[in-house]
Formats: C-alpha cells, sequence, structure tokens
C-alpha cells in the first residue's frame, strides 16, 4: 500500500513492459516520471529488454532493422519534441543541418551533424538529384546508431525507489510464455502449517494477475498490467517474438490479438551488398573518376519508375551494423541495402512459400541501382563494374516486415488497451512507423494507463477502460499526406502487401489474428510452430541479451569459434591416440568410436559452427 501526499491509498500497481524498444523505452520513462502529476502514485515497473524468437537464433540485418536518421515533423504533439530534445540534451543524438546550416552552430557543434545526403531519382527524366526538405520538419541522427541510442535509452531509466518500490528493474531473460497465476490446490503434505503458508501465498497472488517465463523456465512476477511495445522502424525486437508471448495467453489475450490483425506490413525483395572502395593512393589518382560506388554523392535514394528499386540506404559502420550481425570492412568496402517495390517482389516471388532464384533477384537489384547511377556519372562502364564487383553481405532477402504500410486513424487513440484482461500494446505500428509515431504512442498509453489506475480504485467498470482499435474504420494506410519522411522504409506505403493474399486490411502473415478477427473463437495456438521444432526451442545463445532479441555478442561468438576449435583439438587427439593403438586394438576402438558416433550424433553433441 502506498500513500501519497492527499492521504489516499493505493495498492502499487506491478506492471511489466516486454519489448526493448524505443516505444518500450518510453513506455518505461513516461510511466515512471512525475511529469503526469504530483499526486500520480508511482509503480513498480519490469521492463523485460530480451524476448525470444523462436523462428531465428542469430542477429540478421533486416530483422534487426535501423534507418540512417529521422524525422520530426513539424506538426508533431509537444509531447514528442519534449522528448527528442531531452535525447539531444543528453548527447544521444544530434540534429542533422546542411553544410551551410553548419557555419552557424560552431558554438554548439556537438548537438549537430551533416545531414545525410538525401537523393531522389525519377526514371522519367533520368535525373538522380538531391531533395530538399522542409526546414520545419527536423531531421535527427543517434550517434552511435540507433541500437545504442536505445540501450541508452534504457540504461538512463530512473531506478532509484520510492517507498521500497523500485521505479524501473531492466531484465535480460529471454521471454517465452505469458501465464496467468496458477491456482494450485492445497499440498498434500500432511503438515497443516505448510498448508496455511500455501493459502496465504496464494490470496496474495489473485488469479487476474501474470507471469512471464523465461527460457531457462523461470517465472517473472506477478504483474498487474502486462504491457508490449514494438517498433517496426528501428526494429530492435521481432514481431515473431510478440507473437509467441500473445499465443500463449490464450483465450484471454484475443481482444488484444485482434487488434493487431490491421497492423498490416508490406514485403519486398532486398539485397545488402558491399562495393569496393578505392584505396587513397587510387583515389588521388583518379579524383575525376566517379565510377566507384564510394564516390556516390547520396547516402539514401528513393526511386521513382523504378520496379526493382523502391529506395536504397548507405550502412553506416560500428555499432550501427554490428548489432544487426553485419561484418564488413568499413575502409575497404562500401555496404548499401537495396529494396524493391512490393510490386515487383510480387512478381519475383507470388508466394512466401514459393521457391525462387536469389542470387538472380539480388543482381537484377543490383543491375537497377548501377543503371540509376549511369546517367548521373555519364559513363555507362559503371554498370558494368558495380554489378561484375558487388559482394553480397548477406544472401538476397524476401523480407516480410519491410514496412509499416497502417496505423490508427487520426481520432482513434494510437495503442491498444484490454482493461479486463490487463493487456496493453504500444509502438509505431498504430503511431505511424517511425520514431515519431513510437513515442506517440507510448506516452498515450503511459496516460491511460495513469487513468486505468485512478478509475479502478472507484466502482467504473474494467470494460469501460479498454481502448480495442478493432473495426476496420479505427486503421487506415499509411501515407506521405501523414508524415513528410519519404526516405527507406517510410517510402514504402500504399495498401498493396506484395504478397498474393485477400486486400481485406488484415494481417495474413498471422493466421491465428485474422481467425479472431473473422470470428473465430481460438482456445490455443502456436504459429511459430515448426520453427520451434527446427531450433529445439533453445535460447538465442548467439545475441546477447541487452534489448528485444537483437544485438550480435562479439564475445558469444568469439566464445562459440574457441569452443569449436576445442572440440575440433579433443577430435584429432582421439584420432592421432586411436592409430597409436595395435591391431588387435584398432578394431576394437573402432567399434566403440562407431557406437560413440550414433550416440552423439542421436544427442546433437556436436557443436554448432
Amino acid at each position: 500500500i502506498f500513500s501519497n501526499k492527499n492521504t489516499h491509498k493505493y495498492n502499487i500497481m506491478k506492471i511489466a513492459i516486454c519489448g526493448g524498444t524505443i516505444s518500450g523505452a518510453t513506455l518505461a520513462r513516461t510511466l515512471s516520471s512525475s511529469s503526469l502529476g504530483s499526486n500520480v502514485v508511482p509503480f513498480s515497473i519490469e521492463l523485460h529488454s530480451c524476448l525470444h524468437d523462436p523462428a531465428r537464433s542469430k542477429p540478421h540485418p533486416l530483422c534487426e532493422y535501423e534507418p540512417l536518421s529521422f524525422l520530426i515533423s513539424e506538426n508533431a504533439e509537444p509531447g514528442i519534441k519534449e522528448e527528442v530534445n531531452r535525447w539531444v540534451g543528453k548527447e544521444l543524438i544530434q540534429q542533422c543541418i546542411t553544410r551551410g546550416e553548419n557555419e552557424n552552430a560552431d558554438d554548439n557543434s556537438k548537438n549537430f551533424s551533416p545531414s545525410p545526403r538525401m537523393g531522389f531519382y525519377d526514371s522519367k527524366t533520368n535525373l538522380l538529384s538531391l531533395e530538399q526538405e522542409n526546414s520545419c520538419n527536423l531531421r535527427y541522427q543517434p550517434r552511435r546508431g540507433f541500437f545504442s541510442l536505445i540501450d541508452r535509452l534504457l540504461e538512463d531509466l530512473p531506478t532509484s525507489k520510492s517507498e521500497s518500490c523500485d521505479l524501473v528493474r531492466i531484465s535480460k531473460d529471454q521471454l517465452i510464455a505469458l501465464e496467468r497465476n496458477p491456482r494450485k490446490h492445497p499440498s498434500k503434505d500432511k503438515d497443516p502449517k505448510n498448508d496455511n503458508q500455501k493459502r496465504k501465498q496464494q490470496q496474495h497472488q489473485p488469479d487476474h494477475q501474470w507471469f512471464l517465463r523465461d527460457a531457462s523456465d523461470n517465472r517473472h512476477g506477478p504483474y498487474d498490467l502486462v504491457l508490449f511495445a514494438y517498433d517496426a522502424n528501428p526494429r530492435s525486437a521481432r514481431k515473431a517474438s510478440f507473437k509467441q508471448l500473445l499465443e500463449t495467453a490464450l483465450p484471454t489475450s484475443s481482444e488484444i490479438i485482434k487488434s493487431l490483425s490491421r497492423t498490416v506490413s508490406a514485403s519486398a525483395m532486398t539485397a545488402i551488398v558491399a562495393f569496393p572502395k578505392e584505396k587513397e593512393n587510387q583515389r588521388q589518382k583518379n579524383k575525376n573518376d566517379n565510377s566507384k560506388s564510394d564516390n556516390i554523392p547520396f547516402d539514401s535514394v528513393r526511386f521513382e519508375g523504378v520496379p526493382a528499386l523502391q529506395f536504397a540506404t548507405r550502412n553506416r559502420s560500428g555499432d550501427a551494423a554490428s548489432h544487426r550481425g553485419m561484418r564488413f570492412n568499413f575502409e575497404k568496402e562500401d555496404v548499401w541495402t537495396l529494396v524493391a517495390t512490393p510490386e515487383w517482389s510480387h512478381e519475383a516471388r507470388k508466394s512466401h512459400k514459393n521457391k525462387w532464384n536469389k542470387k538472380e533477384v539480388g543482381k537484377d537489384i543490383v543491375t537497377a541501382f548501377a543503371k540509376s547511377l549511369s546517367g548521373f556519372y555519364n559513363n555507362e562502364d559503371t554498370v558494368k563494374l558495380m554489378v561484375e564487383q558487388h559482394r553480397s553481405v548477406v544472401p538476397t532477402f524476401h523480407w516480410q516486415g519491410s514496412s509499416s504500410i497502417t496505423r490508427t486513424a487520426p481520432d482513434t487513440d494510437a495503442f491498444s488497451f484490454d482493461a479486463e484482461a490487463g493487456i496493453g500494446f504500444c509502438g509505431d505500428v498504430f503511431g505511424g512507423q517511425g520514431v515519431e509515431g513510437a513515442i506517440r504512442s507510448a506516452i498515450e498509453l503511459a496516460q491511460h494507463v495513469h487513468l486505468y489506475q485512478k478509475e479502478t480504485s472507484s466502482a467504473i467498470s474494467p470494460s469501460s477502460l479498454s481502448r480495442l482499435p478493432v473495426d476496420k474504420t479505427a486503421w487506415t494506410f499509411r501515407s506521405h499526406n501523414d508524415h513528410p519522411d519519404r526516405h527507406d522504409t517510410n517510402s514504402i506505403v500504399g495498401e498493396f502487401t506484395g504478397r498474393h493474399e485477400p486486400r481485406d486490411g488484415l494481417d495474413h502473415t498471422w493466421p491465428t489474428a485474422v481467425d479472431i478477427a473473422n470470428g473465430k473463437v481460438v482456445e490455443s495456438a502456436d504459429s511459430l510452430a515448426k520453427y520451434r521444432k527446427r531450433n529445439n526451442n533453445v535460447s538465442n545463445s548467439n545475441r546477447s541479451s541487452t534489448r528485444g532479441t537483437s544485438r550480435t555478442a562479439d564475445s558469444s561468438s568469439n566464445n562459440n569459434s574457441n569452443s569449436n576449435n576445442r572440440n575440433r583439438t579433443q577430435r584429432k587427439k582421439q584420432h592421432d591416440k586411436s592409430n597409436r593403438n595395435g591391431a588387435s586394438g584398432n578394431s576394437t576402438n573402432n567399434k566403440e568410436r562407431s557406437t560413440n558416433h550414433t550416440e552423439g550424433s542421436s544427442q546433437n553433441q556436436r557443436p554448432p559452427r
């Protein structure tokens, strides 16, 4: 029980936030902040920054994705601008300015960085030009990439205590299930004292509370509310992880899943390729030769009228690349992410189940990129050189979640909240793809949770406090009229998903959500069962437990490599020892080795490569 200055008494509300994302960090900070009023009772908040994805155990440059920068529109709400200005003040991000503006920013240059060069290519004119943005819209860039920004935001959360209540505690255990508090029967133990103790414990753990179970089968909780925070861009947690948790809570989580059934994303073919850079002496010698990719005077390009290209963006080195599982030599290679239009991608592959030629698709995308640059260089040899010299950083990928193409309507709350179930969901999939939408959604959900806590102490029915955007009218397709950022994944707008599926505004990549939206009663589901069986439901051991299901762990990779080396050395020693044995011993040893090999294979004892 907590007493505030007005002497009213409240139960401390225990809240779990799932997702180390922009929206998750903003939600935690806003809930724990006193900015919503001095009479607000603090919460006990636990932010679970690491979720488990049974589909992929390794980091991937597109499953963990970040753009070069983000744009805050002139019409953004004051709370959004205040949050972004707080990041600037803490030197987490820098405002992007043009070269002319840079001369006037010397007094406070640490808060400014050169603006990424945004290009626009129009196939009708065959011109590649610098795109001018409205100066009233401010563009920002994280100092060390978005994933490092999220790490810093999590570290910056308040952890001081108030009335023996931790404001925010960070947990890095990989979560696999969301469960109700199981009402257990009294123990069969004959000792009545034990039964009384268990009854008292159960009285303090009501049925409506939640528990979260991690990959090590440990339970976290109990919680009064469980709030999820998923962002499509930047994507530091995977949607599959959220699907897994919500499906384990069926049928109680049905209404939340139903509200998520209209968070639709588009699919697009994507190639991440590296072009060789010139050495310094070659650059000086060929300074007038613009046939090399590192001379491309743009960092991001959006395309109009090029079916095989929607946008292209240069990848940052350092943390921005390593957190996404990319390994390349920045000094020697210029790495670009090339994304095709959903329409062209659909022609290349009608369904994610169909077979396709990754190399040919990737080559077509690179060729289209090189051709768009040939007019700028006025050099046809550029096309041939770029196609011949490029290297695939990862195999060409059919990116199912390349862009979130829906958002809640302007007159609809930018979040989902089921008061009776005690589950909420926020993120840029509600507020509009990008940082601005993520912050908007998180702030709105935090404000509603404060209202929920206040109103539940009165006689108001919990159901009246639910906010569930389940109707078709509560959603709209995202357009450039909603937000002025036209680059990177934000360039993909419209109703077409790039998949052969019904155009009914539902997310057909999640059959469970579609079934519930169409009125089917779903008691249980496991959309990721085939992946779970493939990976034996193991934890993502190759990924460090800091945020979402992202960030590659160099130490973990080194440990795996060292483990492989040790095992190879041990096997070699055993082989050499066997060769030194006599002929009579060899036959016996061979038989034993054959037996051991069979047993080892059945138990998967060989370390993964």
